[in-house]
């Protein structure tokens, strides 16, 4: 009742003001109305034991509320802890190492989402410096982070390009977000490149197939299918620069690599730019799906986009489905996050 006062609120006031400014009020106030809302009960968060998986994921009114709703489901069926914390979390040394020096948890998250609006230097009040290095030394120590479609892979990239840009033809390619505000060289020696073909307009939503590397251990440990079916919005390619390595977990269409490890020191980095934890019923109709809460911000406007053009995404959308349905999913996030932590659990310290 609350949630559906708030978005006739919402209505109401695009009516009176659509300018830009105030749609990416409105779209801070509803994510961070979702935050609240999707926040577990600490029945379902239980501390965790000594030897549990302890999973840390990235919280922001512009940081993806559904994939915290989903990682953290995928989180609870594994038996791993699973807690949303801030940029203030990341910016404090102490959060991520004890007084020895050893990692307080095993893998950290970085959603989708608006990535350019986590940063101190953009926003006032966000990721600084300290917490960049802070980021770099856990992975560097054996910690998994993992990064999801455009807005968390364009964290880690020396360059991010973004094709179609506010509804219109243009390509816009800046430095990647660790890179651009802190400064220093990236863990992903590469551009991420996005959204696909199929997906632009942005936003669009698409199950797109991704064809699976059947020769790698994490594939054929699951006996996944050789193609699933993955949500995608703004999700990029990842094109590494030559000298770059990285292990493919699968291709999109097109060929470009869609899900690949990047070793940094000891650790890894997860690239993640489909939304693996993300099945059809929670796109389209579950609490927090994407499309009711786009219209009902009226985010398409902002992104500048046509009312026509989006009907036609969503069309899209509802006529394509997941042709695989959840279960290839849902596996697949699952091995990927049991294989950060297993990874991350050999090197504790």
């Amino acid at each position: 009742m609350k949630k559906a006062i708030s978005i006739i609120g919402l209505l109401l006031l695009l009516f009176f003001d659509p300018s830009l400014s105030f749609f990416q009020w409105s779209l801070s106030v509803l994510a961070q109305d979702l935050e609240k809302e999707l926040t577990p009960t600490p029945a379902l968060t239980p501390k965790p034991t000594p030897t549990q998986t302890r999973v840390i994921f990235f919280g922001n009114p512009y940081a993806d509320p559904v994939d915290r709703l989903t990682m953290g489901e995928v989180c609870k069926e594994l038996g791993y802890s699973f807690e949303t914390r801030n940029y203030r979390f990341v910016n404090d040394q102490t959060k991520w190492f004890d007084a020895n020096g050893q990692r307080r948890f095993h893998i950290i998250i970085f959603p989708g989402g608006h990535s350019e609006k986590w940063f101190e230097k953009e926003v006032g009040s966000g990721i600084n410096e300290s917490g960049c290095q802070n980021i770099k030394k856990f992975i560097s120590k054996g910690g998994s982070c993992w990064a999801i479609c455009y807005s968390g892979n364009s964290v880690f990239a020396q360059t991010a390009v973004f094709v179609g840009f506010m509804g219109t033809n243009q390509t816009v390619q800046v430095p990647g977000r660790m890179v651009k505000y802190c400064g220093g060289t990236p863990i992903f020696k590469g551009k991420v490149v996005g959204p696909q073909k199929s997906n632009r307009p942005y936003p669009r939503v698409r199950f797109l197939p991704i064809k699976l590397n059947m020769e790698n251990r994490i594939v054929e440990e699951a006996k996944l299918p050789e193609k699933v079916y993955l949500s995608t919005v703004a999700s990029p390619s990842l094109i590494p620069n030559p000298g770059q390595s990285m292990e493919v977990i699968g291709w999109f269409p097109n060929c470009d690599a869609a899900i690949a490890i990047v070793k940094y020191g000891e650790g890894h980095l997860y690239m993640v730019p489909p939304h693996v934890s993300q099945t059809l019923e929670i796109v389209l109709d579950g609490e927090a799906n994407y499309i009711r809460r786009w219209e009902a911000i009226g985010y398409y406007k902002q992104m500048r986009v046509s009312k026509k053009k989006f009907d036609k995404c969503k069309q899209v959308l509802i006529t394509e489905g997941d042709l695989d349905g959840s279960g290839p999913d849902r596996i697949l996030a699952k091995e990927l996050l049991r294989d950060a932590a297993n990874r991350a659990s050999a090197l504790m310290r």
